[in-house]
């Protein structure tokens, strides 16, 4: 059964997502939930503290699973797919106006993001480039330098800011970005591997 705490952090993940974090007052959250702003402040005595609460949240949910991927006996490009397909998922709930929003109004909070997303890329990356290597599905690449790079045209790409101009969805762009970086990186053995696998995955969508 999910309690209180867990109640005010998924309505008020909700409401900052669709409305965004500045024009979502307590009081919407206190009337969704039919409680008062006194069980809320109870909990989180600052809408600040509920937001990086929120934050904490997504970023255990995007470990959690992430974990599971890495840790599984899959190959390395049934890997990258597999992370391909979470994301695309993912971003799609993940609105502009919410994003922009954490970047004006809670700096702190959109830095604890940006940090996360860093970190998050650089390892998912070393791991599955390293393993890509010892199978003879990626080429013997220098991996600090394929990191640094879509590391910083993952983070330029999908900000806020520059999202307000693209005509282009967050999906979009991530299957733009996977599918130029990875077959580059695909030895011929893996990018046969990574034909037959997303052959047969638009076979079942179809």
């Amino acid at each position: 059964m999910i309690g209180v705490r867990q109640n005010i952090i998924e309505c008020a993940r909700d409401l900052f997502m669709s409305q965004g974090f500045y024009k979502t007052p307590v009081d919407a959250i206190a009337s969704e939930l039919r409680i008062s702003k006194k069980t809320i402040y109870k909990y989180f005595p600052t809408k600040e503290k509920l937001l990086n609460e929120i934050a904490n949240n997504i970023i255990a949910g995007y470990n959690k699973r992430i974990k599971l991927i890495l840790d599984s006996e899959m190959d390395s490009v049934e890997k990258f797919n597999k992370l391909f397909e979470y994301y695309s998922v993912q971003v799609q709930t993940i609105s502009q106006k919410w994003m922009k929003d954490v970047k004006i109004h809670s700096p702190r909070t959109w830095r604890k993001i940006e940090e996360f997303k860093s970190k998050h890329i650089y390892s998912i990356l070393s791991q599955l480039l390293e393993q890509g290597k010892k199978e003879n599905l990626i080429e013997d690449v220098q991996s600090d330098l394929v990191i640094e790079t879509i590391t910083v045209v993952i983070n330029h790409l999908l900000s806020p800011d520059y999202m307000l101009y693209m005509e282009y969805s967050h999906k979009e762009i991530i299957e733009f970005i996977f599918d130029s970086y990875l077959t580059g990186l695909l030895t011929d053995k893996g990018r046969m591997k990574y034909k037959k696998d997303k052959t047969k995955k638009n076979n079942k969508i179809k």
